[in-house]
């Protein structure tokens, strides 16, 4: 995936962290570079040598010198970046140092904090304390806007049918598919990219060895219940095949609530709707929902009382799609929502004017998360 993270921001945050100095704390250089950059394991033996003689040994290298031209950091991906950030501010750095002027020992872990945070702060991210050691904070990159803190387990989506899902574990709410019918079960985790169309390939090879794009591609647009909905779909892959295959997936008919039973069942409605039409998985905790509303979201399909008038608009059913859709809001999921009508061929739109609008809205929004 295209980072996000420029290298104009990096070079800001380097800048700074080595005007505040004492990179290293008390540790030997080579001890710190493993640890803010387990890579350089992987690299010849030769690199390690130079870090240790030139800098531990002769400290005839800077520090610059050492982020740029040695380990890179400018061109590494975004989460090798973050987890330099995060590392960089481990309390095992301790920074310390006593000031003679002033009397006083000084810490400088909050201009090192705030230095990175300045610099990551375009691209909606902060380092924030998310646990301790020995009572000193450990902190994490993460969003700004914290998203839906509740981690994946499963993702239950490309569903048709509704899948046959119980509780093994009652007390942790662990749930366990029995009958996926039909539906695909992502349960791999999501890693700090999300999940790419690349990725997603990947793990549909367990299913279709052989073409395995094209398969995943006709799977995912065959559970599409409508025109509009494979319209948008089609959208999708043609921009993907533009932008590249490192862009989040778009991963359609996901269950984000679940009721075992049918409404007819229970004689009322727990969920105004259990699928979604498409999700796409940012982050761990950035999702973005994308749902396209036909006259159902609306309207009512009887006929109205003493008319002839079918799908008339319903205040109750727009009120139930409002407060469904609120309830996403507030649980991190961002909402985009389009009208069927946007995607509908006939009333001036031709297929071609669809899929170019919805390649602007992927454009667009892709744009606004810093993914391409």
């Amino acid at each position: 995936m295209a980072n996000r993270i420029s290298e104009e921001a990096r070079k800001l945050i380097l800048d700074d962290l080595i005007l505040i100095g004492s990179c290293t704390g008390r540790q030997y250089v080579v001890e710190f570079v493993k640890r803010v950059y387990p890579d350089i394991e992987k690299m010849p033996n030769q690199v390690i040598n130079d870090i240790a003689r030139h800098m531990d040994g002769f400290n005839d290298w800077d520090f610059m010198y050492l982020f740029d031209s040695v380990i890179k950091l400018t061109k590494v991906s975004d989460e090798k970046f973050i987890l330099f950030c995060e590392q960089y501010v481990h309390p095992i750095f301790r920074r310390e140092h006593y000031d003679r002027e002033t009397d006083e020992t000084i810490d400088p872990t909050v201009q090192c904090i705030e230095a990175i945070n300045k610099g990551l702060s375009d691209v909606g991210l902060i380092l924030k304390p998310t646990s301790q050691t020995a009572g000193r904070d450990i902190y994490k990159v993460l969003p700004i806007t914290q998203g839906a803190q509740n981690p994946i387990k499963n993702i239950i989506f490309a569903a048709k049918y509704k899948p046959d899902i119980v509780l093994d574990d009652a007390l942790s709410n662990g749930v366990r598919v029995v009958d996926a019918n039909g539906a695909l079960i992502y349960d791999e985790g999501i890693p700090t990219e999300g999940i790419s169309w690349n990725k997603l390939i990947e793990w549909y090879k367990v299913y279709s060895l052989e073409d395995t794009e094209n398969n995943l591609a006709k799977r995912l647009y065959e559970c599409l219940d409508s025109n509009v909905e494979k319209l948008f779909f089609k959208s999708y892959i043609i921009y993907m095949k533009e932008a590249g295959k490192d862009i989040p997936a778009l991963i359609p008919q996901v269950y984000l609530y679940y009721d075992p039973k049918t409404q007819s069942e229970r004689n009322l409605k727990i969920f105004e709707h259990q699928k979604m039409d498409f999700i796409l998985i940012v982050s761990p905790t950035q999702r973005i929902v994308i749902e396209i509303d036909g006259q159902q979201h609306y309207a009512d399909d009887s006929i109205a009382p003493e008319t002839e008038y079918k799908h008339y608009a319903s205040p109750s059913r727009y009120a139930e799609m409002m407060k469904a859709h609120r309830e996403m809001c507030i649980n991190g999921y961002d909402v985009y929502r389009f009208g069927g009508k946007e995607l509908w061929v006939g009333g001036g739109l031709s297929e071609e004017d669809i899929i170019a609008n919805n390649k602007k809205f992927f454009k667009d929004l892709f744009g606004k998360y810093r993914i391409v």
